[in-house]
């Protein structure tokens, strides 16, 4: 039996309901992990270990990050070191009896966001196994009155390779660019289909691409928009370093130079897909949309959480190229292959940004009416991606080595 709005409510006013929040040690994870702890809920984490740490120090890690250690709302959080892979979450039966009785909201935003074919099983493992055994401690709870509530971190791209507008709804599509996006998508589907039979409600939150801070620019995840950006940045640097040391051999055969202004011409042609975007959201956003959504929804909804202003290809690369003194690099339209095939330098930046083309030419849209309204209720718009935000999210990851030095 469903519990009511107006229970829901009182107990998250007191503060009284106890979030478990899988994923907590990843990026959008640990955010909302962080946020509940500030405003006054207690947390539990069910983490892994990994390379060579407990669960706890991973968490301590992340704690220290977010420069928030030994503060006063540190004390409502509990991890707990377990695999939710694995029935039980891989717990002692007492210790699961025990979460099951505790926990009012699950968050789950643990995911395996592998791209290659190669890496199947364990994304599937990763991001479709989980829910059958978050759901056994969900109905678990759920008759002892707990568990009233299921929130999902989905991601935008369930839409596969359709083309065009894509509502707020469950997806009906079966061809997809990626393993991740077609995991993502049947996890939803069996969350839309199997928690709701148990009286549990469920909201599916679906990001954009998500990056850094809008106004710090920080992070601790470098993939996605970072990737390509890092890529033309190790080439120039590879290149101006053999121009000043070695006479530019290497840098002439890939058609490299240096110009008179300082600035490296690498020679990038990437294609131009009328109509295309690429979606881009901040995590500070997210962070605020998903807690209006989730304040506001409470029957249970889909969302897309995304730009209303995404960008195109020929902008970011015009921000990187101001930004970092490169030139060369531009978009074309398919054509241009044709009459002039691709070079040794275009061979050598596609081969690392292969599995992320079809995010730099995006057609699908995204339509986030249902966001919107509660959005504009709560008066959150989404930051521009400008030089500005660009500049300081890239130099953030210079500074840290692309997390190396974190």
């Amino acid at each position: 039996m469903k519990i009511s709005r107006r229970e829901i409510l009182k107990k998250r006013e007191n503060k009284e309901s106890v979030f478990l929040v899988t994923g907590g040690t990843g990026f959008i994870g640990s955010h909302i992990a962080v946020e509940l702890l500030g405003k006054g809920y207690a947390v539990v984490l069910v983490c892994r270990p990994g390379k060579g740490l407990s669960a706890r120090e991973r968490v301590d890690r992340l704690l220290a990050w977010f420069q928030i250690s030994g503060r006063p709302e540190v004390s409502r959080l509990e991890v707990i070191e377990g695999f939710i892979d694995r029935p039980g979450l891989g717990l002692a039966a007492r210790e699961y009896e025990r979460l099951s009785e505790r926990v009012d909201e699950i968050i789950h935003c643990a995911a395996n966001t592998a791209f290659p074919e190669k890496k199947r099983k364990e994304v599937e493992t990763a991001n479709i196994k989980p829910l059958e055994n978050l759901l056994a401690l969900a109905a678990r709870g759920r008759r002892k009155g707990g568990s009233y509530f299921f929130h999902h971190i989905s991601t935008a791209y369930v839409a596969g390779k359709r083309t065009g507008i894509c509502r707020e709804e469950l997806m009906n599509t079966h061809e997809f660019h990626n393993v991740y996006e077609e995991t993502k998508y049947y996890a939803e589907r069996y969350v839309w289909e199997k928690y709701p039979t148990e009286g549990i409600r469920v909201n599916i939150y679906r990001p954009s691409i998500v990056y850094g801070h809008s106004e710090t620019g920080r992070t601790f995840r470098f993939n996605a928009l970072y990737f390509p950006i890092k890529t033309a940045l190790f080439l120039k640097r590879v290149y101006e370093t053999d121009i000043k040391e070695n006479q530019g051999k290497k840098a002439r055969q890939m058609g490299v130079r240096m110009e008179n202004d300082g600035a490296v011409y690498l020679p990038i042609r990437l294609e131009r897909k009328p109509g295309s975007f690429i979606n881009l959201i901040p995590i500070d956003f997210f962070i605020d949309a998903f807690f209006a959504i989730m304040e506001e929804s409470l029957e249970g909804d889909i969302f897309h959480i995304v730009s209303p202003a995404p960008k195109r290809l020929e902008e970011i690369i015009a921000y990187g190229q101001e930004v970092f003194k490169i030139k060369g690099i531009r978009t074309v339209d398919k054509e241009s292959f044709e009459q002039e095939p691709v070079n040794g330098l275009e061979i050598l930046f596609n081969s690392y940004l292969e599995i992320y083309r079809p995010y730099l030419g995006d057609t699908r849209w995204f339509a986030s009416e249902k966001t919107g309204v509660i959005l504009k209720k709560r008066n959150i718009t989404c930051p521009d991606f400008d030089k500005d935000r660009f500049s300081r999210c890239i130099k953030y990851a210079l500074e840290v080595d692309w997390g190396r030095k974190l």
